[in-house]
């Protein structure tokens, strides 16, 4: 649900759900492209696309084999709905779960801890630039060491090793690294949280 709006029912169909113009600099000199995602495909369980690599994954049931994303999830979603890893990570596979997007106006790192004291997310997701900006912001934002976060997640750009060791041990919550390709789909592969989290 919305913060603080009523759910609404979840129906995967074969229709059209978004679609993703590929772009950027190498794209560029040759021809710019897009990949329709329909909500079925969005949608389809682990098991049936390790079959069929050519359709894509849904973050909610990657997430959901130990039951992870459930409708007591909250998203601190600081990605902008523009961008697929604000819409899918965050909110998409948010609503899936039954589970509260907490959808500030604009990412402020300022108000990142203010808005996870207050609401109590369970989780977020960001680029690597996001989570480099809260850990060097960390002490001088008196964040706390432990905070209603679960776990942080990290995509759209490699995160660094160190950075991911460095959240872990800052702000005490694990890291799921996950990767995506836009004509495939927002996340096709992602490291396990740890076993209990």
């Amino acid at each position: 649900q919305w913060h603080g709006f009523d759910t609404f029912p979840f129906q995967p169909v074969e229709e059209p759900a978004h679609l993703v113009v590929r772009t950027g600099e190498r794209i560029a000199r040759h021809r710019r492209y897009g990949a329709i995602l329909t909500h079925e495909r969005n949608n389809e369980p682990p098991q049936r696309r390790a079959i069929d690599a050519q359709k894509p994954p849904n973050l909610n049931a990657e997430y959901n084999k130990n039951d992870t994303l459930t409708s007591a999830d909250r998203a601190l979603c600081v990605m902008p709905l523009f961008h697929i890893h604000g819409l899918v990570a965050s909110t998409l596979s948010t609503f899936a779960s039954g589970g509260t997007v907490i959808l500030p106006p604009k990412f402020s790192a300022s108000s990142f801890w203010p808005t996870v004291s207050q609401h109590g997310p369970t989780w977020y997701s960001a680029v690597p630039t996001i989570h480099q900006v809260l850990l060097s912001r960390a002490d001088s934002d008196k964040a706390p060491r432990k905070s209603s976060l679960r776990f942080a997640r990290s995509s759209s750009a490699p995160l660094a090793p160190t950075t991911m060791l460095n959240i872990e041990q800052r702000f005490g919550c694990p890291v799921v690294e996950a990767y995506g390709m836009t004509e495939a789909a927002h996340q096709m592969a992602s490291n396990p949280l740890p076993p209990g989290e």
